[in-house]
């Protein structure tokens, strides 16, 4: 069924292709232990409604209702599978599901009952979807969800003093010249929240309107965009200044880190405005 779902609909290849390549960059950057992590991807569009049987796997129910997601379509790592795993067998590892009329459940359009056994959606379901509602009202050029546990950054988010956003923004900004080019708006961040649960989603939304990268404190960090490797990137940019300023501390001084002079001469050459952050 998935493999037929691919044959039918060419331009679904490479988003799962890209899904694979990233799971297993967060397995050997570390930020993917045991099952840690999801990626989901809206392919509303991308999958064409006559090439899918809606109704070979059974409905289940949603947690929370998203009526306004009724019809939508997504591609996502499952729950309890291992990053390490996909890119070796994504048709085990990942699934496409429908949203049912009325948002109130789902059916998975990529397996039959005979072949869906226990693969179901990632754990953090109920966050992906309220993020891709958020996604698609305001940025609906940006299809893509991605969450792991980079280490750096959860360590970050344990400190007591930097449990601020405009701290650890300047923080972020000014161990390494990147990281204010890439993000000029720096990254949101978010109180601790029940993992999994519908709050988290819902917490997050307020720290999306202004960031593509969201830190979930003491849990991991979450980043948006319209391709995978995209969200990847950024991560991967937040997370070197983390390791440069914690590789700094073990060598036994404070980092001296980008001046003011510094960050602003790069806003200039780089044509942006001085980021806004907000205290958290």
């Amino acid at each position: 069924m998935y493999q037929s779902l691919l044959d039918s609909n060419p331009s679904l290849s490479p988003v799962l292709a890209e899904i694979t390549r990233v799971g297993r960059y967060l397995w050997h950057k570390g930020w993917a232990e045991r099952n840690a992590g999801n990626i989901s991807v809206r392919i509303t569009g991308i999958l064409k409604e006559a090439t899918f049987d809606r109704i070979a796997a059974p409905e289940l129910p949603l947690s929370n209702p998203f009526p306004e997601l009724a019809g939508e379509i997504f591609i996502m790592t499952g729950t309890g599978k291992r990053m390490r795993d996909i890119y070796t067998d994504p048709f085990n590892n990942t699934l496409i599901i429908h949203i049912e009329k009325g948002g109130t459940a789902y059916r998975v359009i990529s397996h039959s009952i005979d072949t869906l056994g226990d693969l179901r959606p990632t754990s953090e379901l109920s966050s992906h979807l309220n993020i891709h509602l958020f996604l698609r009202n305001n940025r609906p050029n940006s299809k893509v969800v991605v969450h792991t546990h980079p280490g750096e950054l959860i360590a970050l988010t344990h400190h007591p003093d930097l449990k601020n956003e405009k701290v650890i923004n300047q923080l972020i900004w000014s161990m390494h010249p990147e990281a204010i080019v890439v993000l000029p708006k720096g990254v949101g961040l978010v109180p601790y929240t029940l993992t999994g649960s519908h709050s988290l989603g819902v917490v997050t939304l307020k720290a999306l309107e202004n960031h593509d990268v969201v830190l979930w404190e003491k849990h991991g960090c979450l980043a948006v965009g319209q391709g995978v490797e995209e969200a990847f990137d950024l991560i991967d940019v937040v997370s070197k200044s983390a390791d440069i300023y914690f590789k700094c501390r073990q060598a036994g001084f404070v980092p001296e880190g980008l001046t003011p002079e510094q960050l602003e001469q790069l806003r200039r050459a780089f044509g942006e405005e001085e980021p806004k952050t907000d205290d958290c």
